[in-house]
Parts: C-alpha cells; sequence; structure tokens
C-alpha cells in the first residue's frame, strides 16, 4: 500500500495535480483543462465519500485542496507513474 497526497490547484481554466510521499514529489505534475478527471482519479482510488465531496466542494469554488489517498502497486504505477 502507498499513501500518497493528492494536491491540486486549479489557474486560469488548468488544473495542475501533483503527487507527493512524505515531503518530497513522486512522478510529474499533470495538467488537465477538465476537473472530472481529478473525480476520475478518486474514483479510480476507491476514495472515501467525505473525499469526493471535498474535492467537488473546491473545484466549485476554484480553491486548492490535497487528499489522501491509499494506493496499490498497480494504482501507483497507473496513476502516479513513479516507481518505488
Amino acid at each position: 500500500m502507498h499513501l500518497v497526497r493528492m494536491f491540486f490547484i486549479e489557474m486560469q481554466g488548468v488544473y495542475t495535480v501533483t503527487f507527493c510521499q512524505g515531503t518530497r514529489q513522486v512522478g510529474r505534475q499533470f495538467r488537465y483543462t477538465d476537473g472530472q478527471r481529478i473525480l476520475d482519479i478518486l474514483r479510480e482510488a476507491h476514495c472515501p465519500v467525505e473525499d469526493h465531496n471535498l474535492v467537488e466542494r473546491s473545484l466549485v469554488e476554484r480553491r486548492p485542496v490535497s487528499v489522501q489517498l491509499k494506493l496499490t502497486d498497480a494504482q501507483h504505477q497507473k496513476l502516479v507513474g513513479a516507481r518505488r
């Protein structure tokens, strides 16, 4: 299991998503023009409903937020693209 924190911020219609483990960034930054992709990431990681609600609210309010993800090795490889 990997504990990964997903941060995202919206600027000028583009969402920048960063994944961190502990204090270091893992993988690369991703940029999306659609907030739906962020919700898809949460769905793929089987996040709790509370995290979905927090992210949906922050997407509407256009404010940055971070959520904790518990990823399996396969999910970590697919979403983050970083090796252990």
